[in-house]
């Protein structure tokens, strides 16, 4: 006869393998969606919690010869669980460390809001700042902020691009925001830009956003006898007409999205909606306090980015090819440092607007010296065209070789086949 013991000694074998085995996953599928984990990292992580667990299980079982599961702390998959919220895997992968001396501090990333920052410090920041998704690989004229459509939808910011596409911007402060909404972040920026698909002409989007963009921020434009709508219709105009791009205005429209951190399932959308050929991407904007500075860290998850796109040069095209426009990646082509490693320019060599009056001495910093004063090419050439963000290389002019910065960049990485 078996004693009560014995069933009392398999029974609590029997939960506590159970609890093992079954528990941790419940709690590691939990901490894993509050860390943004993919689907890929967390079947790894499941993997290694039922893999290892029952390899441990089998050497200690034969090392001592009695049963012994192997199994998941869940004391620290519980932990984990309440600290990946605020520190993703993610960002854990990419850490910042501040430098002194041959001793190295970790700077942790902030959130927007423990900063106290609204949606409208964010979308103001962007405004002003577009450049820093442009990458100086790209022309953007910011038309307009918080454009309303029929249907009562407010978009964010919209601009028009060297391509003459229309560009909307949609902004959310942090991961939080993202998944508190009743709708989609991804699908809410679908249907802002199915409106702007309307937009037919460059007047229609003049008297419709650019106009009342100008009003709102008159002080912003140099002083003048035109009204708003004459104004915008004369800077879209030579926008366009520079870029070559008045034959394709508004022929395909882009999504921009902006965010400190996402949800998984908004990057499984936006995934596979470029997958299917929608120009929609998703920037990370990642805040860092350091002593009394703060810094934000630019992050470009999506589209992914290929092999080929580190290679693929970029030239402007010009007004006798017609409107026909090269394939680029913004993002991965080498910039002004690198040129100046190359020796394809050098030091005191002198840099032009293209068809723009002013004249700028290259630094060993990869800056202009423009009347005593250093400016990055970047803010040099906005200052001049007067845009939001502009293709640095395409239209800075080598004085002495008559050539772009960008054709002296494409002749060099074709000649070494980079």
């Amino acid at each position: 006869m078996v004693s009560s013991e014995y069933y009392i000694f398999n029974l609590t074998e029997i939960i506590t393998g159970t609890l093992g085995i079954v528990g941790a996953p419940i709690i590691v599928i939990e901490a894993a969606a509050a860390g943004g984990f993919t689907h890929i990292e967390t079947i790894s992580w499941f993997y290694a919690v039922q893999f290892f667990g029952a390899l441990f299980g089998l050497i200690m079982a034969f090392y001592y010869r009695m049963p012994i599961v192997g199994a998941h702390s869940i004391t620290g998959v519980a932990f984990l669980v309440t600290v990946t919220p605020h520190f993703t895997y993610s960002e854990g992968k990419r850490l910042m460390y501040k430098i002194s001396g041959d001793q190295v501090e970790l700077v942790e990333p902030d959130t927007f809001a423990y900063l106290k920052w609204t949606e409208q410090d964010i979308e103001e920041l962007v405004r002003k700042n577009i450049d820093m998704i442009c990458d100086e690989e790209e022309s953007m004229l910011i038309v307009g902020r918080q454009v309303r459509n029929e249907s009562n939808g407010i978009s964010d910011l919209t601009a028009i691009d060297n391509n003459g596409n229309l560009v909307l911007i949609e902004i959310k402060r942090d991961r939080k925001d993202i998944l508190n909404r009743k709708e989609a972040f991804e699908f809410q920026a679908i249907r802002y830009a199915a409106s702007y698909a309307t937009i037919q002409t460059p007047e229609d989007l003049v008297e419709r956003i650019y106009a009342p963009y100008i009003g709102r921020y008159r002080e912003e434009f140099s002083s003048s006898s035109l009204t708003n709508v004459e104004l915008a219709a004369r800077k879209l105009q030579e926008f366009l007409e520079t870029n070559h791009a008045t034959q394709t205005f508004n022929q395909a429209q882009r999504i921009i999205l902006l965010a400190s951190d996402y949800d998984e399932q908004t990057l499984s959308a936006v995934s596979w909606l470029n997958s299917n050929n929608v120009d929609i991407g998703c920037y990370k904007l990642i805040p860092y306090r350091l002593e009394e500075h703060l810094y934000i860290r630019l992050e470009k998850l999506l589209p992914l980015t290929k092999n080929e796109d580190y290679y693929i040069p970029f030239s402007l095209k010009s007004s006798s090819q017609g409107t026909s426009k090269d394939t680029i990646s913004r993002r991965n082509l080498p910039k002004i440092k690198e040129m100046l490693d190359w020796g394809v320019v050098k030091p005191g060599d002198i840099i032009m607007p293209k068809d723009r009056e002013g004249e700028g001495v290259l630094t060993e910093s990869g800056h202009v010296e423009v009347n005593g004063e250093e400016l990055s090419l970047q803010k040099w050439l906005k200052e001049i065209y007067g845009w939001s963000s502009i293709q640095t290389y395409a239209f800075a002019i080598h004085k002495d070789r008559g050539i772009s910065l960008s054709q002296i960049r494409k002749k060099y990485m074709d000649r070494n086949k980079l």
